[in-house]
């Protein structure tokens, strides 16, 4: 009768196993660095990108002019022309003017802000 001792050959598997489970261990956590660099990286960016040097939100509100409306369902999307020539959506909830105002109502006639706890129509369709 043969025998065959595999205990040398379990204990070597076993090393093997561990040293596997250390690197995959060491991988997982390298991959989950890179990647929380390059979402640091990519927010930087895109907080550069979104800061504008003078947002036009805050401009004074008789230099808007109201251009007309989209409707999609039931909601109103307003397109407003800025002094330069570009034009601008805006939908209720939307931050208008100098004074921090808020869209509280748009519709095919009237922008309807809420600035400084006053409610005003401000911009009319022509």
């Amino acid at each position: 009768m043969v025998e065959i001792n595999l205990l040398p050959w379990r204990s070597e598997l076993q090393q093997h196993k561990n040293k596997m489970i250390k690197v995959s261990i060491i991988i997982f956590i390298a991959v989950i660095m890179v990647f929380c660099a390059v979402l640091q990286v990519r927010n930087l960016f895109f907080q550069e990108i979104k800061k504008p040097i003078q947002s036009p939100v805050h401009l004074p509100l008789l230099k808007y002019h109201y251009m007309g409306y989209v409707q999609q369902n039931k909601e109103f999307l307003a397109l407003i022309q800025l002094p330069n020539g570009q034009t601008m959506d805006v939908k209720t909830g939307s931050a208008l003017g100098e004074n921090n105002g808020r869209v509280i109502k748009v519709n095919e006639k009237e922008i309807i802000l809420k600035v400084a706890d006053q409610t005003i129509k401000v911009l009319y369709a022509q």
